[in-house]
């Protein structure tokens, strides 16, 4: 089975949208389950040794690098509110980041949070989202929309039109947890 297949049979088994986590792969490791970071991460969701340990997983196992991603993604998901914006950026610079940047905006009245993420991290979250939030805009929840896998293409329902910050999203209710993610993700692989 493809990588874009088994990314997307995990994900909807946990009720993560296939679409992001498909993007996120592209973007941390263009599905290469070989591909080490600079920073030591490792493989198609480019998973840090910690992150590993922590989740239970083997990251040099196609398998697991995959399963562990996405419960890493579902619990960004939780942690977030299902704002799909600040997992991905969360995703890319932590959790300890976003939290900080949200922070930050909150002390700026009118600033997005978006504007106290690494410019790296902004990069990382339109390649992987379609767009950015600017103070005025309602974060994007994530769609229960199907994906065409094998599409090279960046694979973002209902994303805004390039320049605009508007958004056609169908919000979706977030009920997940990482560990159970884990389990069912797991489960589901190992068939």
């Amino acid at each position: 089975m493809a990588i874009q297949d088994q990314i997307t049979q995990a994900a909807n088994a946990v009720g993560v949208p296939a679409w992001l986590a498909l993007n996120i792969a592209q973007r941390e490791s263009d599905f290469d389950n070989n591909a080490v970071g600079s920073a030591g991460e490792i493989g198609i969701f480019q998973i840090l040794p910690s992150t590993a340990a922590q989740l239970g997983i083997d990251p040099t196992a196609p398998t697991q690098n995959i399963s562990g991603g996405i419960a890493y993604l579902s619990q960004l998901l939780n942690e977030f509110g299902g704002d799909t914006q600040k997992a991905a950026a969360a995703f890319n610079c932590g959790p300890t980041c976003v939290n900080n940047a949200i922070a930050a905006a909150a002390q700026t009245p009118g600033d997005s949070w978006a504007a106290h993420i690494p410019a790296s991290t902004q990069a990382y979250v339109v390649g992987v989202v379609g767009s950015l939030p600017s103070a005025t805009s309602a974060a994007p929840q994530y769609a229960a929309s199907p994906v065409n896998a094998s599409s090279p293409a960046i694979l973002v329902p209902g994303s805004p039109a390039p320049g605009t910050t508007a958004f056609d999203w169908e919000p979706f209710a977030w009920a997940g947890g990482g560990l159970l993610a884990l389990l069912v993700l797991r489960r589901a692989i190992s068939g």
